[in-house]
């Protein structure tokens, strides 16, 4: 979960950074309402803290990356692992 997460940050600050102020708004609600759809998903199918949620938060997060990299023409982010 944490490569996903380092990855989908990375890519959203990339993207937020090639932004006008307005269109960074759009996408910070956006990211907000993504956050708390992603979050109810996960609960919904699965209790919190199982490797079943785990697993759905991080296959969730790397989707969404990928979909922020692909609506903003942004190159994939190299990710160093923690391990």
């Amino acid at each position: 979960m944490k490569d996903a997460d380092t990855r989908l940050n990375a890519t959203y600050k990339k993207v937020m950074g090639a932004l006008g102020q307005t269109d960074k708004k759009t996408l910070l609600h956006r990211q907000r309402a993504w956050i708390r759809e992603r979050n109810q998903d996960a609960l919904a199918r699965f209790a919190k803290g199982t490797p079943g949620y785990l697993g759905f938060l991080a296959e969730a997060t790397l989707a969404r990356e990928a979909a922020l990299r692909m609506e903003y023409a942004t190159p994939p982010q190299a990710v160093k692992s923690a391990h």
